[in-house]
């Protein structure tokens, strides 16, 4: 329970703050009083902004969404057979991470068969073959060896 010491002090620490505030409360009054005579009082003004619209025919328009493009039948592409690849190991947790597949090992950048081995993880093997990119899952992951290739999204280089 709080002793009568610390009562007084707590009463007197309100009454000065009491106080100061009153009289910066009336000294702020009288500033704006002598402004408002010197100045005259100050008038809001509502700013309105004239509308802008994009007007370029041919250029997109930056602050609406993408179009998505419709590719129509005569420009889809046809489907890409990979060349046999069996894969069998990778090792990924090197600096150069390498991969066995037709008995060979191959490396980042390495082309085996026409196919360009652009990255090798603990996921698979990620190739490029004819402007797109595959995926193939290393055998660890569920993969049977034989490449079952797996496209990238967005791994078309074609445009």
């Amino acid at each position: 329970m709080p002793d009568k010491r610390n009562i007084i002090i707590s009463f007197f620490a309100c009454a000065i703050f009491l106080i100061t505030y009153k009289v910066f409360a009336d000294t702020l009054k009288e500033i704006s009083k002598v402004e408002e005579a010197a100045y005259g009082k100050p008038e809001l003004k509502l700013i309105v902004r004239p509308k802008v619209e994009y007007g370029a025919q041919d250029l997109k328009d930056p602050f609406r969404g993408y179009k998505k493009k419709t590719v129509s039948k005569a420009t889809e592409t046809k489907a890409v057979m990979l060349p046999n690849l069996v894969i069998q190991g990778v090792i990924w947790g090197s600096d150069i991470p390498q991969a066995i597949i037709n008995n060979k090992v191959v490396k980042r950048g390495d082309t085996i068969d026409n196919v360009h081995i652009v990255d090798i993880s603990k996921k698979g093997i990620d190739i490029m073959f004819e402007g797109r990119q595959f995926n193939l899952p290393a055998p660890a992951n569920g993969g049977t060896g034989q490449a079952s290739p797996i496209p990238i999204e967005g791994g078309d280089n074609e445009s």
